[in-house]
C-alpha cells in the first residue's frame, strides 16, 4: 500500500504542468556553447564575458584512508575511502580553462545486525 502511494505520487509530480515547465529548458537559449558540443553549462562567468562549461572529469583510484564504527548497524566496520577528481573547465567565448581539483569520500558499509 505504501509503495503503490508513492508511485501514485512520483508519478503525479512527474506529469504535472508545472513539472514539465521547468523540465523543458533550452541551455543554449541562455548561454553560448559551441556547436556539436556536448558540454554542460554551468553558468561560471569567465573575464571575457563567456560562459566557462564542464569539458571533463577525471577520478583517480578510491583508497581506503580509515576504518570505523558501522552507523548504520549494531556491528560491524564501515571503510572510508577517499579519491581524487580534477574538472576541466572551457570558455565558451576565448577558450581559455582552468581545472578545478577535489577530493572525494564515501563510506562503505561492512556492517551487520544479529
Amino acid at each position: 500500500m505504501k509503495k503503490m502511494i508513492q508511485v501514485l505520487l512520483f508519478s503525479a509530480v512527474m506529469f504535472s504542468p508545472s513539472f514539465l515547465n521547468h523540465a523543458a529548458v533550452n541551455a543554449e537559449e541562455r548561454h553560448s556553447v559551441p556547436e556539436n558540443s556536448s558540454m554542460v553549462s554551468y553558468g561560471k562567468l569567465c573575464n571575457c564575458g563567456g560562459v566557462n562549461y564542464l569539458l571533463s572529469t577525471s577520478y583517480g583510484e578510491w583508497v581506503n584512508v580509515s576504518e570505523e564504527k558501522c552507523t548504520s548497524h549494531t556491528y560491524g566496520t564501515d571503510i572510508i575511502q577517499t579519491r581524487s577528481a580534477a574538472k576541466t573547465y572551457r570558455c565558451s567565448s576565448c577558450s581559455k580553462g582552468y581545472v578545478e581539483h577535489l577530493m572525494e569520500t564515501k563510506r562503505v558499509c561492512h556492517g551487520y545486525d544479529y
